[in-house]
């Protein structure tokens, strides 16, 4: 019999990003008294992300059934794992500050119901499968929600009808360029070694001509705002086309032509880095020759000033050009980000406030940003100036040097 961990251990983290989910609004749901039996906040009324949401939740809960009326477990267990993934790591982690009564924004309740449904759902459609996890958090979501007229068990619950009036197909498809969009700029950020805490100028996208997601994205809607929050860009700009932005590099893989070419690989290889090649449906026509796509070494560079991430057939540049006040910008998101931890390391729970105290060159960012500082870190009193008590740190963020002091109140 062969035996492995590492298959268990896998399985283990895909079940720790579900129930780090589950755990996140039990958590916040508690916290903030909510309650499933409120008014509904009709569907259309609620952002972008709440409704791209409920249209794959929708999506999910037909091809489970499918799968499963077809007998295919593997395929119905695949469909739902994909879509935890995206549960916790795009819908939640987008929507975190939601999840939250005091903060600015009257929306925390259609955040509650549509991560409250999603997880409701989930449960019942792996339940067949995953009977005992399922129960449990059945149990959790039922009764530290408040669901009124809940079963006893999970077992009990009937499975997920299909919803089709909710499919949103143009919203998950414009949801999925944002998302490839979103992808290549952290690319491009971490190729440039800029942090995503620093702000920059602008996001240049540009999709080929042929590519499915061009024209799916607007600089001006609101699916163009997540691009900016994720990027932390100041300005989106679509272009229909990447000239002046990268420069492209194609080489001849030695491995594979020097074989083929022979003595007619330097002529090729001299050719393909003076740029006298074409590009004809993915391949490259140089010299009379077709190469293929695995024949050759495809690179981008970004043009002075930019950084770039490309797939096959996406183009992203970010304008790196910092400025002193988007320094200052970057230096208070550090300094948020700081505060989080010295949080954690003060045993601060998640909705203890506290009252925050600076000093040093920091200053700045918070004559600047204070309020923002003050609402990342719950604080309800900032001051400038030390005075000794509870959990301090002094050293320096983003190259600026200072001193923090955070005291439950």
């Amino acid at each position: 019999m062969y035996f492995s961990w590492e298959p268990l251990q896998e399985l283990k983290r895909k079940l720790l990003v579900l129930w780090n989910t589950y755990s996140f609004f039990v958590t916040y749901a508690n916290l903030d008294g909510f309650d499933p039996s409120e008014k509904q906040v009709p569907p259309a009324d609620r952002p972008v992300m709440d409704r791209w949401l409920l249209s794959a939740l929708a999506r999910l809960v037909a091809e489970s059934r499918a799968a499963l009326d077809a007998y295919d477990v593997r395929t119905a267990i695949f469909k739902v794992e994909a879509f935890w993934e995206d549960l916790s790591t795009w819908y939640v982690r987008r929507n975190r500050a939601r999840f939250w009564k005091a903060r600015p924004g009257g929306d925390s309740l259609a955040a509650y119901q549509t991560l409250y449904e999603a997880l409701s759902t989930l449960v019942r459609l792996i339940a067949p499968v995953m009977p005992f996890i399922s129960e449990d958090m059945y149990q959790g979501l039922s009764r530290e929600a408040a669901a009124p007229g809940a079963e006893a068990s999970v077992h009990l619950t009937a499975y997920p009808e299909e919803r089709p009036e909710r499919f949103d197909d143009d919203l998950e498809r414009r949801m999925r360029a944002v998302r490839r969009v979103v992808e290549l700029g952290r690319a491009a950020r971490a190729s440039a070694g800029v942090k995503t805490r620093l702000p920059l100028p602008k996001l240049i996208v540009v999709f080929d001509a042929g590519d499915r997601d061009r024209g799916a994205l607007d600089a001006s809607s609101e699916l163009a705002e997540i691009v900016k929050d994720e990027l932390n860009v100041k300005t989106l700009e679509i272009r229909d086309q990447a000239e002046g932005l990268v420069k492209e590099t194609v080489k001849p893989d030695l491995k594979v032509l020097g074989p083929k070419l022979g003595k007619d690989l330097p002529r090729i290889r001299q050719a393909l880095a003076e740029g006298r090649y074409e590009r004809r449906d993915g391949s490259i026509a140089v010299e009379g020759l077709t190469l293929a796509p695995n024949e050759v070494l495809v690179s981008h560079e970004g043009a002075p000033g930019h950084a770039v991430g490309r797939d096959a057939g996406a183009t992203v540049a970010l304008e790196t050009k910092r400025t002193p006040e988007l320094e200052l910008e970057g230096l208070a998101r550090e300094i948020a980000h700081h505060l989080n931890n010295l949080r954690k390391d003060a045993g601060l729970d998640i909705a203890d406030r506290i009252a925050l105290r600076y000093a040093g060159p920091i200053s700045a960012a918070f004559e600047r940003y204070g309020d923002f500082i003050a609402e990342e870190a719950l604080a309800t009193n900032v001051a400038k100036g030390l005075v000794g008590r509870g959990h301090s740190w002094k050293g320096e963020l983003n190259g600026t040097s200072g001193e923090l002091e955070i005291e439950r109140t």
